[in-house]
Formats: C-alpha cells, structure tokens, sequence
C-alpha cells in the first residue's frame, strides 16, 4: 500500500470513527433524553440511588443521602427512619406510567402542577448511552420529576418530568390508592424513632438516676468480657450478688429502644410544666465510649371538671402509659415514651435482689 493510500485510508478510518461515535452519542441521547423527559419515572436500581431531595412550594424540605455503611442521613443531621426510606424506594422502583393526561384537561393539570407539586430529584449511577441492550459510559445521573395531586378517583397520582410540557397520571401496579404521601416533605415523618440499638456486648455502663426515690438509683457497670457489677447510687455499694436473668433482660431492651413519637414545639408554659416533672435519667455508655442522656419527665393527666364529675380516688395526677422524653440535656425537643416499652429499663435496684420475687409490670 503507498503512503497516499495509507494516508487516505486512516483519514477514512478516523472520519468513520467519528461518524459511528457521534451517531452513538446522538442515538443514546435520543433515547436516554426522550424516555427520561417523558415517561420513565421509575428507577430500575434502587440500590444504585445515592440522593434522594424533595421540595413543595411551602419550603419543607427533605434531603435523604445513602451512608456507606447502607443506613441513610436526613438533612445532613439526624439518621432516617429506614422503614419509611425502603417504602419510598420501593415506589421508586415500582412507579409506572398509567396513561398521559388527556388533551382537554392538560392545561390545568400543567398549572396545578407548577404551583402545588412536590419536586423529587433522584442522583444515581446509571448508564449515560443506552442502545437496547448495549449500555455505555456508566456515570452519575440525575432525574426529576414533579409529584401532584391525586386523581379524582384516589388511584393515582398526576406527575411530569422536568423540563417535559406532558403530564401524566403514575401509580404503583397492584397498589390501591395513591402514591404521594411517600413523598412527603415533612422533616418528622422521616427521623428515625430509634434512641438506641445496642447489643449487650457493646454495653459499658447504664447509670439510672430516680429523682422521686434516690434509694433505688443503679449503675450498671461492665466487668469482663460477660460480667457486669451493679452499685447502688446511694451509698456506693456493690452488690455481691443479683439476678442475673432480670439483669440481663433489661440490657437486651436496648438491642431495639424506641420512642412512639415527636411532640409538637411547646409553649414556654407547657415547656416549664414539662421540666418541673423530671421522674428518672437514665444514661447509656456503649463500648466505643458513646453516651446517650435520655430525661424522662411525667406527663400530667387533665380532667374536664367542668362538665363531668370525677371521684378523687380515680384522678391520677400523672399518665400511666405514657411520658416525656428529652435527649442529652435538649430541652428544645420532646419526644413521647410508653411506659411498656420502659418498664424492663426503669426498675429501681431493689428489683434486682435475688430474693425479690418481683416482675417489671406495667404501671
């Protein structure tokens, strides 16, 4: 082959390389843009998702971020309630494309859209060039769509893409109803209601402060791989011997410590009323050195003296069943206990006498 030949034959080469890269480029944006900015809600893999961001016009907002080690981080400061997450990735997987909005009511939908939707924005890593089967240059994606209203027959939901002029009506095959609660944008919805979630071998020290019976405050103290003293806080006394079935109980209550739920922000008096009712502290140190202070704090029964007739033996000055909750000395924030899920945690150090016969029975 002469030299001319060889040259025209690479400048051939390179002009075909060019023209197949770019028709590539050209077919994969086609058909990656126009199924995205149309119809294509869903994300196939959700295990793929690294950011989850919703906004509504009213300024609640909620930032969900995949941690490395699997859990997921709401707003940057508090860990999310991964129930509620695996619910919203599960719609996210499952959400499909009903049918378009007809026509006639188009414009309307278009203009409740643009004023009442909740804007979801979704970064993955997915493949930029998709050709059927053939899929090239994997990489961060990002999509958005917005999130409407339901349809008048409850079994949907409209949404469009961004940047798309077409809405549609979405719902999750097999599901009755619709599908926008799980894209709430309130802050509560999605924390996490676990205070604590240890194992008994990461436990420390549990330190229990009784304010209304000093006598009966503990200290749980590790000792050893499997043993644990305990000292009454009174005097400092350990006890030589105790019930270790009972002991051992309370300590696997923190494999799983729930709260029921948040409070709404008090009042400044209902904020006071709140802390002159301190009952119990109880304060958890894991292996690792981490503390958790959790306040416990009475909740006063309320009678309408008004309009019934109460005997005095019956009124209860304080909530059998339920208490206040402040965390590590926050007293801007309440959270709602149940004394069922307490009780095996709150048991004064007498309770665990080996001659004690007694039971951690609900109040």
């Amino acid at each position: 082959m002469g030299k001319n030949n060889r040259k025209t034959f690479w400048l051939l080469s390179a002009a075909a390389l060019v023209t197949v890269v770019a028709v590539v480029l050209l077919l994969g944006r086609n058909s990656s843009t126009n199924r995205s900015s149309a119809v294509d809600f869903s994300i196939a893999d959700t295990s793929s998702i690294h950011t989850v961001f919703m906004a509504d016009r009213s300024g609640g907002k909620v930032l969900l971020e995949r941690q490395p080690d699997g859990t997921w981080l709401l707003n940057g400061k508090s860990a999310a309630m991964r129930e509620n997450v695996n619910d919203l990735l599960s719609v996210l997987h499952n959400m499909r494309v009903k049918m378009p909005v007809g026509k006639a009511a188009t414009e309307n939908v278009v203009k409740w859209l643009a004023t009442g939707a909740t804007k979801v924005q979704i970064t993955y890593t997915g493949n930029r060039i998709n050709l059927g089967r053939l899929h090239f240059w994997k990489g961060e994606r990002t999509k958005t769509f917005y999130m409407g209203n339901p349809t008048p027959d409850n079994l949907g939901n409209y949404a469009i893409m961004d940047k798309s002029k077409q809405p549609y009506i979405v719902y999750v095959p097999g599901f009755r109803g619709f599908i926008s609660p799980y894209f709430t944008t309130i802050e509560g919805d999605w924390k996490s209601h676990q205070l604590l979630n240890l194992r008994i071998s990461e436990i420390e020290e549990v330190r229990l402060t009784d304010f209304e019976h000093p006598e009966a405050s503990l200290l749980i103290r590790k000792h050893g791989e499997k043993h644990f003293d305990m000292v009454s806080l009174t005097d400092g006394r350990m006890l030589p011997s105790y019930d270790t079935l009972k002991l051992y109980d309370h300590l696997s209550s923190y494999r799983k410590l729930n709260f029921e739920f948040f409070m709404e922000k008090p009042t400044p008096e209902k904020r006071d009323s709140i802390l002159s009712a301190k009952f119990k502290e109880l304060v958890v140190t894991d292996t690792r050195g981490s503390k958790l202070k959790i306040t416990m704090y009475h909740i006063y029964n309320e009678y309408n003296t008004e309009e019934y007739e109460y005997q005095p033996e019956f009124m209860e000055l304080y909530n059998r069943d339920k208490f206040y909750v402040t965390l590590d000395d926050n007293t801007e924030d309440f959270y709602i206990c149940q004394f069922f899920v307490f009780d095996r945690i709150i048991q004064p150090i007498s309770y665990y006498f080996v001659d004690n016969d007694e039971h951690a029975i609900p109040r």
